[in-house]
């Protein structure tokens, strides 16, 4: 059954690679303008993934999902393997965005293998792989403090500063190019949105996602400008258009109740994984899969919580409800919200199925007489 499941696994990963080519999405004109040497543009975007396009280069899709299936494995060896296998075989969202030139492929594969170091007991490579994460997508920056505050809870003060000291060994260079060439040591772009993220936030639910695709150029819809959003945008851009103005904009702006509706849309928005090139009927079984786990991994997480995968999880996942977000910008977790659900199957819905599941009738005559 389990070298079945690997099979089918690496099937889908076939299929799924055909469905997708050209493999380019939304940001990947960004990545491959890096790649071939625009580096103005390491303002905005971090420098592992264009890094990873260019050794790999026509072969780097095929190459992530290779890693793909290695992350499933890093992950499996944490769980049921064959149960987990077999998950991924039916929810195919991380799959899906794997195949695509995206740097959510590449922070995939670094998540998953920070939690089988820590597993392991490997601090040095988790630290290592934290940091090269951040390379990847830096909105993963939050594992960090969210891993060392687990270590250091458990008094592991040795292994917390190796942890530290190797994500820190992992970030210099691109904090140190940051420094250079803007005068800002840090290890996130410097040209960051989360300010224009937020300030995007505080608008949903009052104009259309249309409207809000574009924040500081056009096309403005008529919408837009009806509302009031687009002045404001040109006005706070006239200031200077910082990410700390809009975050301030943002702010100014938010109510509880706003906060709070904007939260519970972004949970419908993580756990609906969008539309595949595929029948609409598909489209919805695999809408109403994603729930079903999300629904087991949450149980799972609360009932396992002390496992330092908790810590991984809600350091992405948080943030991301408050944000202008999208379901994919939270891939780097779908393995270990599945590992939780996984382990909520076979803890506690197995086990007390066996406990109170009916017994044929005869079926205790024939347990006595064994």
């Amino acid at each position: 059954m389990r070298r079945a499941l690997w099979l089918l696994l690496a099937l889908e990963a076939a299929v799924v690679l055909w469905l997708t080519y050209p493999w380019l999405a939304v940001d990947s004109s960004d990545y491959l303008r890096i790649a071939s040497g625009d580096f103005a543009l390491l303002g905005l975007r971090t420098p592992a993934y264009p890094l990873f396009l260019a050794i790999f280069q026509s072969f780097a899709v095929p190459v992530q999902l290779a890693l793909y299936l290695v992350s499933v494995w890093l992950v499996s060896r944490l769980t049921d393997e064959t149960m987990f296998v077999g998950l991924a075989c039916i929810y195919i969202f991380p799959l899906f965005y794997t195949a695509q030139i995206l740097s959510e492929g590449l922070t995939i594969f670094c998540i998953a293998l920070v939690a089988w170091a820590l597993w392991k007991g490997r601090y040095l490579l988790a630290g290592a792989m934290s940091g090269f994460a951040v390379l990847a997508r830096p909105d993963q920056l939050v594992v960090i403090p969210a891993l060392l505050l687990v270590i250091a809870y458990r008094r592991e003060w040795r292994r917390a500063l190796v942890f530290v000291l190797a994500a820190f060994v992992v970030l210099l260079p691109y904090m140190s190019w940051n420094a250079y060439e803007y005068g800002k040591l840090t290890p996130v772009p410097v040209q960051s949105t989360i300010g224009q993220s937020l300030y995007l936030a505080s608008w949903e639910g009052e104009i259309s996602l249309d409207s809000l695709r574009y924040l500081s150029s056009g096309p403005l819809t008529a919408e837009a400008e009806r509302s009031g959003f687009a002045p404001e945008v040109r006005r706070i851009n006239a200031e200077g258009g910082t990410s700390d103005e809009y975050m301030a904009a943002a702010f100014h702006r938010m109510t509880v109740g706003g906060v709070v509706s904007h939260a519970v849309r972004m949970v419908w928005r993580l756990f609906n994984t969008g539309t595949y090139p595929a029948p609409r009927i598909v489209n919805l079984a695999l809408i109403a899969i994603s729930a079903i786990v999300w629904a087991l991994g949450m149980v799972g997480l609360g009932l396992f919580w002390r496992r330092p995968e908790t810590a991984i999880f809600l350091a992405v996942l948080i943030p991301h409800l408050f944000l202008h977000t999208e379901a994919r910008y939270t891939a780097s977790i779908r393995l270990i919200l599945m590992l939780f659900a996984v382990e909520l199957v076979r803890q506690v819905l197995i086990p007390a199925w066996s406990r109170f599941r009916p017994v044929p009738a005869g079926g205790e005559e024939r347990r006595s007489a064994g």
